[in-house]
């Protein structure tokens, strides 16, 4: 009778961290635009634009993923949700690094919250998103990436799956578009 009660208080809370790519990374637009083999310096100049303005005001284009207990999710066009181990402490392995954007640098890693959620709870919650709201073939660069994601998986994590339904009410909750 009390099982589920005393399994839930067994189990140890962890992180879920946000990792933040630049995929207009300013020294990286600096390099191509000095680089005598770039045939066409305008998209570097354009890059190094973008980059410059809109760095500081804090926009700009970034890839993110979350890592939480020991694994990194993520959401790319043609590949859909992954997952990969995540070291522990942070950082990068080869596979995670494989996922990436080529043009995709380091920015920050973010704590955005805890999760109690059991690694059964997390895969089923990322089987779910990959059947109604992620699969690889549903990318869109401006209305379901790999940001509406993590911002959908993180909430689940934190909040609770429930933030992956319809209210009922005919408003969307986070991640449906």
């Amino acid at each position: 009778l009390n099982q589920p009660f005393t399994l839930r208080h067994q189990l140890t809370m962890d992180n879920v961290t946000l990792h933040i790519y630049d995929l207009l990374p300013e020294s990286r637009s600096q390099q191509q635009s000095q680089s005598p083999s770039s045939s066409s310096s305008q998209p570097s100049r354009a890059s190094k634009f973008f980059s410059g303005l809109l760095s500081p005001l804090g926009f700009g284009a970034y890839h993110t993923c979350i890592d939480v207990r020991g694994s990194r999710y993520q959401f790319g066009a043609n590949i859909g949700i992954t997952r990969t181990s995540s070291p522990p402490g942070g950082g990068e392995t080869a596979e995670s690094l494989r996922l990436l954007p080529p043009n995709g640098a380091y920015r920050e890693s973010i704590i955005l919250g805890q999760t109690w959620c059991t690694q059964a709870e997390i895969n089923a919650t990322i089987q779910r998103m990959k059947e109604e709201k992620f699969p690889g073939d549903n990318y869109h660069l401006a209305n379901r990436n790999c940001n509406h994601f993590s911002e959908t998986f993180a909430m689940a994590l934190i909040l609770g799956s429930d933030m992956l339904e319809d209210n009922g009410k005919g408003s969307k909750k986070i991640g449906q578009v």
